[in-house]
């Protein structure tokens, strides 16, 4: 994990925070900061936990 992979997942924990998503779980928060901060977006079977991470570009 790289340090610009940190930060972009302390944003997101704090961004899932401020909207109480609390149940948002880390490994999920990691998953997704890496993907945003390689501005890549993410293929997942699972939409449901990451949906509500508004920075998170998905594709089906």
């Amino acid at each position: 994990m790289t340090n610009y992979c940190a930060s972009k997942q302390v944003n997101i924990t704090s961004e899932s925070n401020d909207i109480n998503y609390f149940h948002v779980k880390q490994q999920t928060l990691f998953i997704a900061a890496a993907a945003v901060a390689n501005k890549l977006p993410l293929a997942t079977l699972n939409r449901k936990h990451f949906e509500r991470i508004e920075a998170l570009k998905m594709i089906d």
